[in-house]
């Protein structure tokens, strides 16, 4: 029999003798997630795909510079073998949950954020807009047939307005939405998990897909601003662009994983935020 693959000899490492619990795989199954206890330990264990082998080297860093109750704990892992072990945090998610229509949940989720955001001070840097600005311009060949004609049109037209200035970055979790909030039966306590975008950024970039999932006047996204202790984030210099942006990468990414819900969510942004040529509130 040959010998186990170097994932699994490290999993063995790090949890003597765990046992699965629970495969806590998304449906995309990009990413393994296992549920894993040990004599010692309850833990997550991730282990990434040819795709999402980077996303572990994020988690990894994360759990080196980000930590305090409601963050995940490391225990171990490897960038070069893409696998890492977390404490397990229990709770259950919030999306889709009753507790995603409690305004309280996301003030908590926005102060959590908050210590996130505060883990290095701000940086002035044109690095990030100049990256966002290449990303838009390889993928707008590949999104333009994924968008009806007068979509496309807008979006293109978009991607020629956006000017890379230098804005200050910080921390970001990089997808700040409830499918990666956990709460427990004492709600409105949370906790945040899948650090696999996680990257210096503009502190806004964490708002705009949890904005963007509620309807304008929906007092959601009011708690998660009033918890982060942030400005309105409608006139930052890069809100709009970076919006461009997020709509499109969804686009592109779902079609490559085969995933049309998500698909049509990258749409739907991309038609909110160029409605009127203005990211409408």
């Amino acid at each position: 029999m040959p010998p186990p693959s170097p994932p699994w000899c490290l999993i063995e490492q790090w949890l003597p003798g765990a046992t699965l619990i629970e495969d806590l795989s998304w449906p995309e199954a990009l990413t393994r997630v296992l549920h894993l206890r040990s004599a010692t330990v309850d833990a997550v264990v991730k282990i990434g795909g040819e795709v999402t082998g980077h996303h572990i080297a994020r988690e990894l860093t994360a759990g080196r510079e980000v930590s305090g109750e409601g963050l995940p704990v490391l225990i171990d892992g490897s960038a070069e073998h893409r696998v890492l072990a977390l404490r397990y945090q229990p709770g259950s998610l919030v999306q889709d949950s009753p507790a995603e229509d409690d305004p309280g949940v996301f003030h908590a989720a926005g102060r959590l954020l908050a210590r996130v955001h505060a883990t290095a001070a701000p940086l002035l840097t044109a690095d990030y807009p100049e990256d966002r600005l290449a990303r838009l311009r390889r993928l707008l060949p590949r999104v333009t047939p994924l968008l009806d004609p007068a979509l496309a049109e807008r979006v293109a037209a978009a991607v020629d307005r956006v000017r890379p200035d230098p804005e200050p970055v910080v921390p970001t979790h990089g997808d700040m939405q409830p499918r990666n909030w956990l709460v427990g039966d004492g709600r409105p306590a949370v906790r945040l998990i899948d650090f696999g975008r996680y990257g210096r950024r503009p502190a806004y970039t964490d708002l705009v897909r949890v904005l963007h999932r509620y309807p304008p006047g929906d007092p959601r996204p009011e708690a998660l601003l009033a918890g982060l202790g942030a400005p309105e984030p409608w006139g930052l210099p890069g809100w709009w662009a970076e919006n461009v942006y997020q709509g499109v990468a969804t686009v592109v990414w779902a079609t490559d994983v085969g995933a049309p819900e998500f698909a049509e969510d990258g749409r739907r942004m991309l038609r909110r935020t160029l409605r009127d040529g203005t990211m409408v509130r």
